[in-house]
């Protein structure tokens, strides 16, 4: 599991919300109850090691992103904050889990960082955290194991600490200089000098969203891809679908793949991929038929189905996989098996999905608390409130968990 909890204050929805995170998290809610805007938030994360101010400006700028309800008191400047505890699984770090903070300020026509860090969470309230970089209004410092010579006793390494800074101007010797805007996360990346750092970057890069699933007649999904394209995991927009494919052919993961396509599609037989003139193709077989079905005349929802397979059966997933309402073009029977691939795929990997299925909800009964309700507060803020087992037991014993929901017992329904 990737993110153990979010604190959001001062953007989209949010005014100043907390969500303790599962390996599994199912959102639920009325529309523009902030379900999206979560995923929004972890696609910021995610841009942290890339672009962020390129990302902010491919996603309205930066006043899009800041809370516009009331409460800007004395007339001071909006900010917005994202706080994640990240629970890494890096044996050279051991066991501590690791705080990140980032706080965006609105500039004329610009943002800029308030603030950034990283540092060991803090457990207790008497804890003090371990920074490991800490940048406030522009200048900071962050800590560096020194160079492979450079040791202490005790086979430990020794720790430097180097200063940072925005821009060149009034530089000081010795310092860091971070290009305006960009994460310290993107502009310093050293394994050996910061490995936290570097774990944490390359953590949140290796996250994945699929929001947007175009299966239009002329989409890259239908099309033959370049064979010399990443097959490793599947893009966001479903483009290398056939080569990630062919890469899984060789394993274990395509029984399951077809096993759940028998059941998705009355006359399958068989999926595969061809491989022709430096590009790949998916096919499938379909029974009574003497040629196989190329993807460009494949079903919509068949072929979302097939991509929605190959991210959730997937052996090695990214750490962190968001998925926006896997329940489209799907007939409401096979919500049994999506449920299902989504629990056993979080075991693997972390998963917040969105959805407005009462039918997927209804095979969460088990695990009732993987459901988190998000809905608007007086103020228009969205406010997070995950199911539990205790409060929903009674209810349980007379009605499947979507007809709770769809009664409107424990809120998430427009009326």
């Amino acid at each position: 599991m990737l993110i153990k909890s979010l604190r959001i204050k001062g953007m989209l929805s949010f005014k100043d919300v907390s969500l303790d995170l599962r390996p599994l998290n199912v959102l639920i809610g009325p529309n523009a109850s902030g379900k999206s805007n979560l995923i929004e938030i972890i696609a910021l994360l995610q841009s942290l090691p890339r672009d962020l101010p390129g990302f902010i400006r491919q996603n309205g700028g930066i006043n899009d992103w800041l809370w516009k309800g009331e409460g800007n008191e004395n007339g001071t400047a909006r900010t917005g904050r994202v706080e994640a505890v990240i629970s890494h699984s890096d044996p050279r770090f051991g066991a501590m889990p690791l705080r990140y903070a980032l706080e965006i300020d609105e500039l004329p026509q610009n943002m800029a960082i308030i603030e950034e860090l990283l540092e060991s969470e803090q457990i207790e309230p008497t804890d003090e955290p371990y920074s490991y970089f800490r940048l406030q209004h522009g200048r900071g410092t962050i800590r560096s194991k020194s160079s492979l010579g450079d040791w202490i006793g005790g086979g430990e390494r020794k720790i430097n600490t180097v200063g940072i800074a925005y821009g060149p101007s009034d530089s000081r010797p010795g310092e860091f200089l971070l290009r305006p805007g960009q994460s310290v996360l993107h502009e310093i990346r050293h394994a050996v000098d910061y490995p936290e750092m570097e774990w944490t970057r390359s953590s949140l890069d290796a996250v994945h969203l699929y929001r947007d699933s175009n299966m239009a007649r002329n989409s890259s999904i239908r099309k033959p891809q370049p064979t010399d394209g990443f097959s490793s995991s599947l893009h966001e927009n479903f483009s290398n679908l056939a080569l990630v494919l062919n890469q899984l052919q060789s394993g274990p993961a395509i029984r399951e793949i077809e096993q759940n396509l028998c059941r998705f599609y009355e006359d399958y037989e068989q999926v595969g991929v061809k491989v022709e003139a430096n590009t790949a193709q998916i096919w499938l077989r379909e029974r009574g038929l003497q040629d196989v079905i190329p993807a460009n005349r494949l079903s919509d929802g068949t072929l979302r189905y097939l991509a929605l397979l190959t991210i959730l059966c997937h052996p090695k997933p990214p750490p962190l996989v968001c998925i926006e309402e896997p329940e489209l073009g799907m007939h409401p029977d096979i919500m049994t098996d999506i449920a299902k691939l989504l629990i056993a795929a979080s075991k693997r990997t972390q998963l917040i999905v969105t959805t407005h299925s009462k039918n997927l909800i209804d095979r969460l009964w088990e695990d009732p608390e993987s459901v988190v309700i998000c809905e608007k507060d007086f103020d228009s803020s969205t406010e997070f409130n995950r199911l539990s087992m205790d409060k929903l037991e009674r209810w349980l014993e007379r009605y499947e968990l979507g007809q709770i929901w769809e009664k409107n017992l424990f809120g998430g329904n427009r009326w």
